[in-house]
């Protein structure tokens, strides 16, 4: 074992998928199975509702009892969100160290500010359950949503860009680690074709995200140092 993280010194960093799994697996039982038509889950069609109508879309078919788990899903979501970021940090870090490229630690900046963003965008997701529940004006959920835009999209662009740096590491590297690179650029790149807020291009955009943890994942587990 000692020999294997010797010439897999990144894998270490890679078990951080362990508790990304767990919470990941927590979150699903109290977030609704069912989603929006062309929407891939609850969580992400509630992220980027735009209007009063399309929380009550989401929140009216619920019952009191079942939104309240909602909130229990985004609580437990912050825990999730400490994890992603240490990952992303370590690995920053990590391969900035052993790879003798500096420029990957200004990515730490940019997790820092993924984290504050997803966190605020959290606090808004709970205002916007307790402002359905306790039946507020749609002025107040207009305001919540104005911010939770905000964000979301601040969340989701940034780790858009947070992924580019991961390309520029593996781009210098063996072909394999080339061409699945190609992978971090997906959510820049499809931001750019296909700017229009439609829920398919939402689900496809937020997937090709979910698909460049998984790649960043593979990478730590398969990047062997040199001799």
């Amino acid at each position: 074992m000692k020999n294997y993280f010797r010439n897999y010194p990144l894998a270490k960093t890679g078990f951080f998928v362990i508790p990304l799994v767990v919470f990941t697996i927590v979150m699903g039982i109290f977030f609704p199975g069912s989603a929006p038509e062309h929407f891939s889950s609850f969580i992400i069609a509630f992220e980027f509702a735009q209007s009063p109508d399309d929380i009550n879309l989401l929140l009216s078919p619920l019952s009191v009892e079942e939104i309240r788990q909602v909130d229990v899903g985004n609580y437990i979501d912050f825990g999730f969100m400490i994890a992603y970021t240490a990952l992303l940090i370590t690995a920053l870090g990590k391969c900035a160290q052993l790879l003798n490229k500096k420029i990957l630690k200004t990515g730490i900046f940019i997790a820092i500010v993924v984290l504050i963003s997803d966190v605020a965008e959290n606090i808004f997701l709970l205002r916007l359950t307790n402002n359905h529940i306790n039946q507020s004006l749609n002025s107040e959920i207009m305001s919540n949503l104005s911010y939770l835009k905000i964000f979301t999209w601040t969340k989701w662009i940034s780790l858009s860009v947070l992924f580019t740096f991961f390309y520029a590491l593996v781009y210098n590297l063996r072909w394999l680690f080339k061409i699945i690179g190609v992978i971090f650029l997906f959510p820049l790149l499809y931001l750019i074709a296909a700017p229009e807020q439609t829920p398919e291009m939402l689900t496809n955009f937020t997937n090709s995200i979910f698909l460049c943890f998984i790649t960043l994942i593979v990478f730590l587990f398969l990047y062997r140092e040199r001799a």
